[in-house]
């Protein structure tokens, strides 16, 4: 199991060809993957998790068809799977957001989570700026096999 944030961060950046990843002062890590798609990944050494944001794009003048879309995607899970798709105030942007305990987690199934994540936040960011209202009831599957991230 792991025992620390860096050493969950360790392992994911070992594990991805990235080297040694590390928390800044604020205890944040961002990662750009195909130059387009930025995971946060923060330290909450409160509760021993590391929690994953993923900004998707400005909420804008988003209409009511893409929030409920959005909220549709999150009921239970149809379209976010672990995550949740969120509006972070601060920035006004729409956000893939995730948390993980990593003490609960060997190496290998903490990368298996970020992996699954990134899946989800390729997909809504590929989505994001065309939303439209029917894509929520197509709750995409997220095999292993269904998208490839390059670093």
């Amino acid at each position: 199991m792991l025992a620390t944030a860096d050493e969950a961060l360790a392992a994911f950046g070992s594990s991805k060809g990235l080297g040694q990843l590390a928390f800044n002062t604020d205890r944040i890590c961002s990662v750009e993957f195909d130059k387009s798609l930025v995971v946060e990944i923060e330290d909450r050494p409160d509760d021993a998790t590391i929690r994953l944001n993923s900004p998707l794009r400005p909420l804008g003048d988003a209409d009511m068809d893409v929030l409920l879309q959005l909220l549709a995607a999150n009921f239970n899970g149809a379209g976010t799977g672990k995550a949740a798709l969120a509006f972070n105030m601060a920035s006004g942007d729409i956000v893939l957001t995730q948390g993980i305990e990593y003490r609960h987690h060997s190496a290998a199934s903490f990368v298996a989570e970020l992996d699954r994540f990134l899946r989800i936040a390729v997909f809504w960011e590929s989505h994001a700026a065309t939303l439209q209202p029917d894509i929520a009831t197509e709750a995409p599957a997220f095999g292993d096999d269904m998208i490839n991230i390059r670093l």
